[in-house]
């Protein structure tokens, strides 16, 4: 495929500069699978309507990776990230870093 017409180039394009790609595979009761999607999605950000385990997909999994997804610092602000989170989102929010002298 060449570069317009292959999605995992432009997905890995998008991710590299910083983007976060979202996919919800919707299978049906005898649908085939779409490994692509899975491929496309940022890291932990695929999901599907029917899990392994027979559950489904709730509203509150979608509506936390479109938090994380959207939650980003400022230029020249860092992340302060909590331990154990498997995103690079800034959980516990953002802090500007200024050098400065401390006096005793």
């Amino acid at each position: 495929m060449d570069g317009y017409n292959d999605p995992t180039q432009i997905a890995n394009e998008f991710r590299a500069d910083g983007g976060a790609i979202i996919t919800i595979e919707y299978l049906q009761e005898h649908g085939v699978s779409i490994p692509i999607l899975q491929t496309i999605a940022s890291p932990n950000f695929s999901l599907t309507n029917t899990k392994s385990d027979g559950t489904e997909l709730n509203t509150d999994e979608l509506r936390q990776l479109l938090c994380e997804a959207n939650c980003f610092c400022k230029k020249n602000w860092i992340p302060y990230k909590i331990n154990g989170r498997k995103s690079d989102a800034p959980h516990g929010g953002c802090y500007y870093r200024f050098p400065m002298s401390s006096i005793q």
